[in-house]
């Protein structure tokens, strides 16, 4: 059941491996409030504000997906030297200044620049989900991982509602206005990310966090 999520009555661990989930959920759901205002509107602006030609925007779209694979096998393995909460951190920081970094290139004098940089970010910014998964799975009960798995689809929902409102901002005001707030919904992710450096045991050390989440024996 929801209600019992983390009780004391169904989860005699620390509080402070019972709240590991939470985080995760909240640092997502921030991530993806921020990500459905602009992903899809990067097109549009590299068209209208860049001047790209449609060929030339689908092909940008479609080096994205091969370089989040290759990144993530990348920070699966430095994930091993600093933890997954340190890439998830480091990855998070570089891809928010990569962002606001887009919002000062000028789109027609520098389009190769203004490319690099938003490729670049999409990778640092997607490369490291399979990591906050794992953290929740290694700190919830397997009963309950259903749930907590579940929740990716309320993410999902959030995405296309903050949709709604990034395309108000474009309207509104400029693209640019609206990947600054991204940028700030998406820096703000990182706060409980930071929370669980103190929380999270060294993985290095190896076979650390899987115990904290096993189930008492009946």
């Amino acid at each position: 059941m929801v209600s019992d999520l983390g009780s004391p009555a169904t989860d005699t661990r620390p509080f402070k491996y019972r709240v590991i989930p939470y985080l995760v959920a909240t640092s997502d759901m921030l991530t993806m409030l921020g990500s459905g205002m602009t992903i899809r509107f990067f097109a549009l602006f590299f068209k209208n504000a860049a001047h790209m030609s449609p060929s030339a925007v689908q092909a940008v779209f479609v080096v994205v997906p091969l370089g989040i694979s290759v990144c993530a096998m990348g920070a699966q393995r430095l994930a091993a030297r600093l933890g997954r909460c340190g890439v998830v951190i480091l990855c998070r920081i570089a891809g928010v200044s990569l962002l606001v970094a887009m919002t000062v290139i000028d789109p027609t004098k520098n389009k190769v620049t203004l490319l690099v940089v938003y490729i670049a970010r999409s990778w640092l910014m997607n490369c490291h989900s399979g990591l906050t998964k794992s953290l929740v799975n290694d700190f919830v009960l397997k009963r309950h991982r259903g749930f907590w798995n579940s929740l990716e689809s309320i993410n999902a929902f959030s995405w296309c509602g903050s949709a709604m409102l990034g395309g108000f901002l474009v309207r509104m005001y400029t693209y640019e206005t609206t990947f600054l707030i991204t940028a700030a919904l998406q820096g703000l992710s990182i706060v409980p990310i930071f929370v669980l450096l103190r929380i999270v045991p060294a993985e290095v050390e190896g076979g650390v966090a899987a115990p904290a989440a096993e189930e008492d024996s009946d």
